[in-house]
């Protein structure tokens, strides 16, 4: 990685150090960050559920069906070329 990318790589991390203590103010308890402050729709928190089994499926079943196949079936998943 060259000089550009490192910059990148630190400013995003200031960034997300920065704005996680900036938002520090808004919540008062762990329950309050972790369940944000019990204020989300039934839907989005649904959603998001929904969205991270779907994320930790792909990425177990990716890994688990290439395996045996030497990665030809990964290209499958991830539309890229095998060869």
């Amino acid at each position: 990685m060259g000089i550009l990318d490192w910059g990148i790589v630190v400013a995003y991390l200031v960034y997300v150090i920065w704005d996680g203590i900036r938002m520090t103010k808004f919540t008062g308890s762990k329950e309050g960050y972790f369940l944000a402050n019990r204020g989300l729709p039934w839907w989005a928190v649904g959603l998001s559920v929904m969205a991270t089994q779907m994320s930790a499926i792909t990425l177990v079943g990716a890994t688990g069906q290439a395996f045996p196949t030497e990665c030809a079936s990964f290209s499958s998943i991830t539309g890229c070329p095998s060869r």
